[in-house]
């Protein structure tokens, strides 16, 4: 799996550490409009993929600060944070 679109999903800060923890292959992902989603959560969500990342779609993520941009290495390549 190298793309993945997960808009709409919630979850736990557990189960995104869950969910990112095998893909390591992943080199996009998508998790627009996600409005309660949590800091917390996108860090544990891009720890164990976020070197490897070259897209990241965000936007709408209100609660999004930005902390877990030092989890993504130099083959970052795109990245989606605008608020609606």
């Amino acid at each position: 799996l190298y793309e993945v679109n997960i808009s709409g999903l919630s979850g736990h800060w557990r189960a995104m550490r869950t969910f990112g923890e095998p893909l390591v292959n992943l080199r996009s992902i998508t998790y627009k409009d996600m409005v309660n989603a949590s800091e917390k959560a996108l860090w544990y969500l891009f720890k164990p993929i976020g070197m490897n990342m070259q897209h990241v779609d965000l936007r709408g993520c209100r609660r999004f600060k930005g902390r877990c941009f030092r989890l993504f290495g130099d083959a970052l390549e795109n990245v989606r944070i605008i608020h609606h």
